[in-house]
């Protein structure tokens, strides 16, 4: 079936649904902001980020007391307790420290920015 309405740039056909140029722009502007993001970030390392880097004194202690040092000792990171094994993305952010933990709540490795 044709285009039966095409309203403010965008094209139905008979069902209602949004035909593919408007879902090929969405993807394209979608792409366009990840592209762009990750070029940004992508050139990161742990000497451009500011502040304290890495925290190996906490390796053996709790991981949401480990969070709270983290955070005053460098208050531009956010510091996330994450069970060990868990799947996370592997971009590198000068804002974020990952504090691996057992499933006792033990911080295993030394929490470092990324």
């Amino acid at each position: 079936m044709g285009n039966v309405e095409k309203q403010k740039g965008t094209t139905h056909n008979a069902q209602g649904t949004t035909s593919t140029p408007a879902l090929l722009q969405s993807l394209y502007l979608y792409l366009y902001l990840t592209f762009e993001f990750d070029v940004f970030t992508a050139h990161l390392t742990m000497s451009d980020c500011q502040g304290k880097s890495s925290w190996p004194e906490l390796v053996g202690s709790n991981g949401g007391a480990a969070a709270v040092t983290i955070e005053r000792e460098n208050p531009r990171v956010d510091a996330m307790v994450i069970l060990d094994g868990t799947p996370t993305t592997g971009d590198f952010r000068c804002d974020r420290v990952r504090v691996w933990v057992n499933s006792s709540g033990v911080v295993l490795r030394t929490p470092r920015i990324g």
